[in-house]
């Protein structure tokens, strides 16, 4: 199996694995040659793939040929650059999701190999804003920092990426805790100059416009909860009104209908089914049954 098509493959992969979940991260492979221009030794060194100067891949080189996928944890993109060690090769490249690309990489020099704490599949404190292939978000969450580089965000990582001062009003900032994001609280309107009591005036109290701003709720509330009272009281009046208006009257309709009826006192009777329609279907299912019998026996 050629390297192509092992590249190839592991892009399915993740295609598959992108269609099954919706999600990041996605896949670009690079493979080509090492060249290096003063004729450097470059195999079994390591190359290190960055996007936006963070480590997204490292591999190691193969008789001067490499192979290597590089993930985009953050699915915005961005520039790609290839390291050995701290020389960068003369060529960045773009980001482009599911492709395979085929590039010889140029560097003026190959260093002496140098190990850093990147690649080495621990993921130090230091590493999670720079260090992608050691860090992934659930590693590093809750350290009060939002990184970004590895893919944090307010969906990712709510606890480290609510900041105040970010120009969005999210998470539990309000108008008392993060001004800066959700403006200023109302101030209270004063009534009076206020006078001198001794200098220092009767500076701004978040908390306490807070406290006023939550009882003024609670009055509105409750002045909607008077009114409601109000205007069930009226209708029970109507209603009670309606009642008197029907009391003794259409008593044989409401017999033959069987509806409710309502006598002079006030009495509520609900009649479910009326006798009459009773009686009617009975003698018209006894006249049915008469007439079809003796029609046969006169057969």
């Amino acid at each position: 199996m050629t390297k192509r098509t092992i590249l190839i493959t592991i892009l399915a992969i993740f295609l598959a694995i992108s269609f099954v979940t919706a999600a990041q991260p996605l896949p670009h492979a690079f493979e080509g040659k090492i060249i290096a221009k003063d004729g450097t030794e470059t195999n079994m060194k390591t190359i290190t793939a960055k996007i936006n100067g963070v480590t997204t891949a490292i591999e190691k080189i193969n008789n001067d040929s490499y192979a290597i996928v590089i993930i985009d944890n953050t699915g915005l993109g961005g520039q790609i650059e290839f390291f050995i060690g701290e020389e960068k090769a003369t060529t960045t490249y773009s980001f482009k999701a599911f492709e395979v690309t085929k590039a010889d990489l140029i560097f003026n020099t190959i260093p002496d190999e140098t190990t850093g704490s990147c690649g080495d599949g621990i993921c130090a404190v230091e590493e999670c804003s720079f260090c992608a292939i050691d860090c992934p978000v659930s590693k590093c969450l809750n350290n009060n920092v939002c990184d970004t580089a590895i893919g944090e965000d307010y969906m990712t990582a709510p606890s480290d990426c609510i900041i105040c001062g970010d120009g969005t009003c999210n998470g539990g900032e309000t108008c008392s805790t993060c001004a800066a994001d959700c403006g200023a609280c109302s101030m209270p309107t004063s009534s009076g100059s206020g006078g001198g009591s001794g200098g220092g005036g009767s500076g701004y109290n978040p908390k306490k416009t807070l406290i006023e701003e939550q009882n003024q709720t609670i009055s509105n509330l409750t002045k909607t909860n008077d009114n409601l009272g109000i205007g069930i009281a009226t209708l029970n009046e109507n209603i009670e009104d309606e009642v008197i208006e029907v009391k003794g009257k259409n008593k044989f309709l409401n017999w033959i209908t069987g509806h409710a009826t309502i006598d002079e006192d006030g009495n509520y009777t609900r009649n479910n089914v009326s006798p009459i329609i009773i009686t009617i279907i009975l003698v018209l299912s006894i006249g049915i049954y008469v007439f079809y019998r003796g029609k046969r026996k006169r057969k």
